[in-house]
């Protein structure tokens, strides 16, 4: 199996795992804020856990969902620069560019994070009372390794795809 195939199928199924995470979450928020508005309303029996549910579902929609959109570029971008020609060595520079500018951060950040886990791992509000670590380091983290996926897809074929122009150019 080639590189670019191993890297498209490690991508896809990446992308698989990360829309079914968001779509049952979806599906439990609107399960948790349906069951709290019936039981409140209609039962005058409000329950205690589904907003905090709610809320480690958003948290953990948010940062899979982000991972998820990345992939196909669906995030909010801004273009500088109106390149005629997308596989012009200048487009694919900064493409790669932008790319590694992205990848750093988010390694910053899993080191952040590592450094705060533990201290993370300790705390525990809410009723539920998950850990700090469970609510927000671990889909964080989980995101992060999505994008970062995604990144070296993105800078592998917009690589490969300058490389068979080029070649193109070359022969033709």
């Amino acid at each position: 199996m080639s590189e670019n195939k191993m890297i498209k199928s490690l991508a896809d199924l990446v992308e698989l795992v990360l829309k079914w995470c968001c779509l049952g979450l979806m599906a439990l928020i609107i399960a948790a804020m349906s069951a709290q508005i019936f039981f409140r309303f209609v039962l005058n029996a409000p329950l205690t856990n589904t907003d905090e549910i709610a809320q480690i579902a958003l948290t953990w929609l948010t940062f899979l969902g982000a991972a998820w959109i990345y992939r196909n570029y669906g995030h909010i971008t801004v273009d500088l620069l109106n390149l005629s020609s997308p596989a012009s060595i200048v487009a694919a520079a900064l493409k790669v560019f932008g790319e590694l500018v992205v990848g750093v951060i988010l390694v910053t950040l899993l080191i952040l994070v590592a450094e705060a886990a533990p201290l993370a791992l300790k705390l525990r509000p809410g009723t539920l009372e998950l850990s700090r670590f469970f609510m927000h380091f671990l889909p964080l983290v989980i995101g992060c390794v999505g994008i970062l996926v995604f990144v070296i897809e993105h800078v592998w074929t917009t690589l490969a795809a300058l490389g068979v122009d080029r070649q193109r150019a070359l022969r033709g």
